[in-house]
């Protein structure tokens, strides 16, 4: 998955690159830690602006405080959290809920 985002942004600059990287990576990483898996797709736009939109489902059980997690009070030893991807995305939005979770942000180029 890192590696698709890495080759529809091959052009972007360095901080770009770590951004998304950052993002998505983070987003795998919960859902497999949290959720059991779930899907992440990549859409790459050139006009009018460019961007990579990425969103990521999954069918766990839902974030049970999510405003404590997006807050930044709730604390965690590994990974950027779900609060790390937002402070990377140029836009962002989660939806969560007792059937799954979804995330969507997307990263100007």
């Amino acid at each position: 998955m890192v590696g698709c985002a890495r080759r529809c942004c091959a052009s972007c600059s360095d901080s770009c690159r770590r951004r998304r990287r950052g993002g998505v990576s983070e987003l795998a990483r919960n859902q497999i830690s949290h959720a059991g898996g779930g899907t992440i797709q990549l859409v790459p736009q050139l006009a009018p602006k460019r961007l990579l939109r990425v969103s990521a489902e999954d069918s766990g059980q839902g974030i049970p405080d999510l405003e404590r997690v997006l807050s930044g009070t709730y604390k965690r030893k590994t990974g950027l959290g779900l609060l790390g991807v937002k402070r990377l995305a140029d836009r962002f939005d989660v939806r969560t809920g007792p059937k799954g979770t979804q995330v969507d942000f997307e990263v100007w180029l």
